[in-house]
């Protein structure tokens, strides 16, 4: 064998590490930012959907379904508020 060539042994495997599971705290920091910013709980989500502990993989669910939440919530609050001057003119007699 020369030095350009080098040997692969694919047969052993590589010790694998298990990540911690995240705690409470960044889980909250992280529903809060999926709150604000949607596209963060998306891609955070699905990373941690990938991930092996099980605790990660609810906090990337709660992210995913999280961030799906908040944008029909804006438009309802949205649509809330365009109309709520309208009825308001309505009563009053205008």
């Amino acid at each position: 064998m020369t030095d350009n060539q080098k040997q692969y042994d694919y047969d052993s495997q590589q010790p694998q590490t298990v990540p911690p599971p995240l705690d409470g705290g960044i889980a909250i920091l992280l529903y809060i930012a999926s709150f604000f910013v949607f596209i963060v709980g998306v891609i955070g989500g699905v990373v941690l959907l990938n991930s092996p502990t099980p605790r990660n993989r609810e906090i990337g669910k709660n992210m995913i379904i999280i961030a799906l939440i908040g944008p029909v919530l804006a438009c309802c609050i949205s649509v809330f508020a365009l109309l709520t001057p309208a009825c308001m003119l309505g009563f009053v007699g205008y």
